[in-house]
């Protein structure tokens, strides 16, 4: 997408015209205007795992990384983040990751963001 740079070193460019503001909307279809009309909402409640009851070994890294993903989607602050990492491996991993393992999990997630 424009005005990032192809590998061979050359800048992306729209064609005249032919930008995405250049164009007018397309109409939104009936039934995507009627989903939005509704009042009720259609989430359902977790129902997945809980960690309340502790993260056992083979689901800790992606429980964890998944745990991350949400504050920083929820704006937590980066040492924030990291702090709560350690707390929550602490308290509910089972057996806990070593720290240098949280380091890397911790700095992946924020790698992987960035480079988006």
């Amino acid at each position: 997408m424009a005005p990032s740079i192809h590998v061979s070193g050359n800048r992306y460019e729209w064609i005249k015209d032919h930008s995405p503001f250049d164009r007018t909307p397309a109409e939104a279809p009936a039934w995507l205007l009627k989903l939005m009309e509704r009042e009720e909402v259609l989430l359902t409640p977790f129902e997945g795992r809980s960690i309340v009851a502790g993260i056992k070994e083979g689901s800790r890294n992606s429980t964890l990384t998944s745990l991350a993903g949400t504050m920083r989607a929820r704006g937590m602050t980066e040492e924030g983040i990291y702090t709560a990492l350690l707390a929550e491996n602490n308290a509910r991993c089972n057996p806990p990751l070593d720290e240098a393992e949280i380091k890397k999990i911790y700095s992946l997630g924020f790698q992987r963001v960035s480079s988006l």
